[in-house]
C-alpha cells in the first residue's frame, strides 16, 4: 500500500497480481477491529485456512524484496539477497505451433544470499528473440510463435545473460467440415437439422417459414418477437 505513490498492489507468491489507485493514507482508516480470518460483518463467516507466518512492514517493499520473500518462505528473513550469481530461463514448453498459442517463461536469478528468485517481470530485466520472424518475446517474457524455425529466447538482469532455444514448427491440418445447415428443412418445422454434426438449432421467434429449400425470416423490430 504506497500512499505516496498513489497505488496499492496484490502479489501472490512472489508475482504481481493487480493495482488499483489509492488516495488516502492506512492512518484514516477506522482500524478499531484488525482481524485475520474473519471480516467486520458476522454473516460472512470465518475463513477455513492455516497461517504459518504474517509480517508487517512499515515502508513500501520493492519488487525483488516480495520476491524474496516468496521463495525464502516464512521462519527466514532475507534482508539482504546479495549479488546476482546466475541466471536462468525455463517455460512449460520450448516446441510451438506456427501462430499458436504463446508461452510464458520466466527468469530465474540466483543471489549469493538466496537461490531461485523470480525476477520476470523486473525493471532492469530485458527479453530479446534471437530471430523476431520465429518469435517474439514481450517485455513480461511472454513468448510468441511467428513462423517456423528454430531460435533463443534471451533474458539479461544484474550482468548475467542466458538464452533457451526454442522451436516453431508448422502444423498443417487440413480444414473438416463439422457441422452443415442446408435450411431445407420441411415446411413448419421450427428445428433447423446439422446434417453433418449433431448441433441442431431452433427458429428463435415468430414468422420464419421452411419452402423445403430456404428457410425466410421477416426482420423487423430487434426488441420483438420475429423470428
Amino acid at each position: 500500500y504506497n500512499h505516496a505513490g498513489g497505488i496499492m498492489s496484490l502479489w501472490m507468491d512472489g508475482q504481481l497480481l493487480n493495482t488499483l489507485p489509492v488516495d488516502m493514507p492506512l492512518s484514516l482508516l477506522p482500524d478499531v477491529n484488525n482481524w485475520i480470518g474473519r471480516s467486520n460483518w458476522t454473516a460472512d463467516g470465518f475463513v477455513n485456512a492455516y497461517y504459518n507466518e504474517m509480517r508487517i512492514y512499515e515502508g513500501v517493499l520493492t519488487p525483488l524484496q516480495i520476491a524474496v520473500n516468496a521463495i525464502s518462505g516464512p521462519d527466514t528473513v532475507i534482508e539482504d539477497p546479495g549479488e546476482v550469481t546466475g541466471l536462468t530461463i525455463t517455460a512449460p514448453t520450448t516446441e510451438l505451433q506456427h501462430l499458436g498459442i504463446p508461452v510464458q517463461a520466466t527468469a530465474v536469478a540466483d543471489f549469493e544470499n538466496v537461490s531461485g528468485v523470480n525476477v520476470t517481470s523486473f525493471d532492469g530485466l530485458s527479453w530479446t528473440s534471437g530471430d523476431p520472424s520465429v518469435l517474439t518475446v514481450s517485455e513480461n517474457g511472454l513468448v510468441s510463435p511467428i513462423g517456423a524455425g528454430t531460435t533463443q529466447v534471451i533474458a539479461a538482469y544484474g550482468g548475467f545473460t542466458n538464452g533457451t532455444e526454442f522451436s516453431v514448427v508448422e502444423i498443417v491440418v487440413p480444414p473438416t467440415l463439422v457441422h452443415r445447415y442446408s435450411f431445407s428443412d420441411a415446411p413448419g418445422s421450427i428445428t433447423v437439422l446439422d446434417s453433418v454434426g449433431s448441433a441442431n438449432g431452433i427458429i428463435d421467434g415468430e414468422g420464419g417459414v421452411f419452402d423445403g429449400q430456404m428457410l425466410t425470416t421477416p426482420g423487423g423490430d430487434p426488441n420483438g418477437t420475429s423470428a
